[in-house]
């Protein structure tokens, strides 16, 4: 994984940011709070950029990937981290938040070093494919059944070095509908991951 590991982590963190500074850019601070869960939530205070964001790509020392990459409110979510140290996650929510861009939800507690095995690549060349489903599950976040519906990210976070990076994932509400909140895209010539 490592060798693709910063084409990925930096278009994960121009994801978060990129989608925080949308989201921002079209809030509205004033907007009332009305009867939209979405809206309601997007008007709390946030958490300022300095506490959640990272220096691009993310450290290489701390990865991770959710096992699936959207949960229902009440699900739960799972994570496969590989850490060289000690370390916390902190839940995040991309919002408006008074223009901060994200709010802290949850914190989850400290988790020893782990390896993983190394990530299996396609031999054939063909595909270029990189799968790290035989990473095991490092830890997981219950999602509370009042968990407003959108785009979070946990930041991994070294407890030695303060060293960081992303996991993106969607909650999401199924009894709920709306349109596409984003789409993900290919650029040409970059390999793909496949995180199962």
């Amino acid at each position: 994984m490592t060798r693709y590991r910063g084409t990925f982590a930096s278009f994960a963190h121009m994801s978060v940011v990129t989608a925080a500074l949308w989201i921002a850019s079209t809030g509205s601070a004033s907007a009332a709070c009305t009867t939209n869960p979405v809206t309601c939530e997007n008007a709390l205070p946030g958490t300022p950029v300095s506490q959640w964001s990272i220096t691009e790509p993310g450290d290489a020392s701390i990865l991770g990937f959710p096992t699936d990459h959207s949960v229902n409110i009440g699900g739960t979510i799972r994570f496969k981290i590989q850490a060289a140290a000690a370390y916390h996650i902190d839940i995040y929510r991309v919002g408006w938040y008074q223009g901060n861009g994200a709010r802290k939800v949850a914190s989850l507690p400290t988790l020893p070093a782990r390896t993983q095995p190394a990530c299996l690549i396609d031999g054939s060349n063909t595909t270029g494919l990189v799968e790290c489903g035989n990473w095991s599950e490092a830890t997981s976040w219950a999602v509370p059944s009042t968990a407003v519906s959108g785009v979070y990210f946990a930041r991994l976070t070294r407890n030695d070095t303060g060293g960081a990076s992303y996991i993106l994932f969607n909650v999401r509400d199924d009894s709920s509908h709306s349109d596409i909140v984003y789409q993900t895209f290919q650029h040409s010539g970059i390999r793909s991951l496949e995180f199962t």
